[in-house]
């Protein structure tokens, strides 16, 4: 039998045994004692459901699933002018890794520069080789919570593949950033993603070929498009 672990799985567990207990008893009973037992087999799942409702209005709802365990250490609290969001574990080789992370560092330098930026967030600047990447819990409360404290948001997607970029992005859209994605192909992306900045006044979606175009665009624009994107846009009258 598996462990119960959530206070979901118990209450669950509960209203089985609670009926269970009723059904046994309705066989043996008659007359008002029947009529009362019939009515508690309909009132309890109704109970329980009102009772799921009151837990899910709690911090961490029904199972504490947003929660982050309590052996993980806090975030530093560090804030970013932008984060930087790049495919890095999804590629096949070590070759390509490091290719793309000379091509982001370059990127990286000329936002600084152009846009005058102090503090940009990308995870490659602590990963030297596709052989640092580790699954631990906490990688993913201190990219989540960069990506939370950062105030703009660039997503440089140069081949269609499987990353966790693509959370990184879905983060930042529901936190509702300004966000640029770059992509050699707009059909590469994910559907829902691929026209979202007609739909998302904070969004924009370009198609580049090389890095150098990055640079070219953060050099004709400075951060004067991300500043246009934190906007709201106003409703026509």
């Amino acid at each position: 039998m598996k462990e119960i672990k959530t206070p979901l799985a118990f209450l669950s567990l509960i209203v089985l045994v609670a009926e269970a207990v009723l059904l046994y008893l309705m066989k043996k009973a008659t007359g008002s004692d029947l009529t009362i037992l019939l009515v508690g087999c309909v009132l309890l799942p109704f109970a329980c459901l009102l009772t799921m409702y009151l837990m899910s209005r709690q911090p961490g709802g029904l199972d504490g699933a947003l929660a982050v365990r309590e052996d993980i250490q806090a975030p530093s609290g560090k804030t970013y002018d932008l984060f930087v969001s790049a495919p890095m574990a999804a590629f096949e080789t070590e070759a390509e890794f490091q290719a793309s992370r000379k091509e982001i560092f370059a990127i990286v330098k000329s936002i600084k520069k152009y846009c005058k930026f102090v503090s940009v967030s990308y995870a490659g600047n602590e990963i030297e080789s596709q052989k640092e990447f580790e699954s631990t819990d906490l990688s993913v409360v201190e990219d989540y919570d960069a990506c939370f404290r950062s105030t703009y948001f660039l997503l440089i997607y140069p081949l269609k593949i499987v990353t966790s970029a693509l959370i990184e992005l879905g983060w930042a859209m529901a936190l509702k950033k300004p966000i640029i994605i770059f992509t050699k192909a707009r059909g590469d992306l994910p559907f829902l993603a691929r026209n979202a900045d007609a739909v998302f006044s904070n969004l924009r979606i370009y198609e580049y070929k090389s890095g150098a175009e990055i640079v070219q665009f953060f050099h004709t624009n400075g951060k004067e498009i991300l500043e246009q994107l934190a906007t709201p846009a106003k409703k026509p009258l």
